[in-house]
């Protein structure tokens, strides 16, 4: 009994002074041991998937199910397959974009300075032209002319004379209020360096 006694003591003791340096050793084998099996019970868990509930669990298998049964289907009635298959000529068909004719207002799109030659008649131009229309009438005068420039002129025999000066005239542009100007009574028509406005019968004797 002493003896086994001692032998234990010794054996203790001895494991005291050893366990420090064989820490490390046992260490390094759980690791290698963790490393080893950390990888297999990722792909377990993965493969159960144990976060999914019991029906969404069902769900998967009964759209398996079906999908099989699907495949066997079609395996077994080939030519069904075929006759819901659209035609290669309806294929065809539905390549070739459907081909419509424009509209005459896609067609025609309206200029942008057509567009602010009508609104500047509409906003400053028509009250001007009426002032000068109702002063030049006083005088028997039934045209005047304007420049580029918005300069508007009068024939007084050889010459001309300026009776007015347009504010934003938009210049050639003026052309498109030509409907305007006829809802008004004026007729316009361009010249080689002016355009002409006339309320006259007769409509324009000068184009220069």
């Amino acid at each position: 009994m002493k003896k086994n006694k001692e032998l234990c003591v010794a054996t203790g003791i001895f494991g005291l002074l050893v366990s420090p340096f064989l820490w490390p050793f046992f260490i390094a084998v759980l690791f290698q041991s963790l490393s080893l099996a950390g990888p297999i019970i990722l792909a377990w868990w993965i493969i159960q998937q144990p976060w999914k509930t019991k029906e969404e669990k069902g769900e998967e298998t009964h759209n398996q199910k079906q999908c099989s049964e699907n495949k066997d289907a079609a395996k077994q009635n080939p030519k069904a397959e075929d006759a819901n298959a659209p035609s290669e000529n309806g294929k065809e068909q539905a390549a070739e974009p459907v081909r419509t004719k424009p509209k005459e207002s896609e067609k025609k799109m309206p200029d942008e300075g057509d567009c602010l030659a009508v609104s500047w008649y509409q906003n400053e131009g028509r009250e001007r032209f009426l002032q000068m229309k109702s002063r030049l009438d006083l005088e028997g005068i039934r045209e005047f002319s304007i420049s580029r420039e918005g300069i508007c002129s009068v024939r007084r025999g050889e010459q001309f004379q300026r009776i007015a000066v347009l504010r934003g005239y938009p210049g050639e542009k003026i052309l498109a209020a030509k409907a305007e100007l006829k809802q008004d009574g004026f007729s316009i028509r361009p010249g080689r360096k002016y355009v002409w406005v006339s309320w006259n019968k007769g409509g324009i004797r000068y184009a220069l």
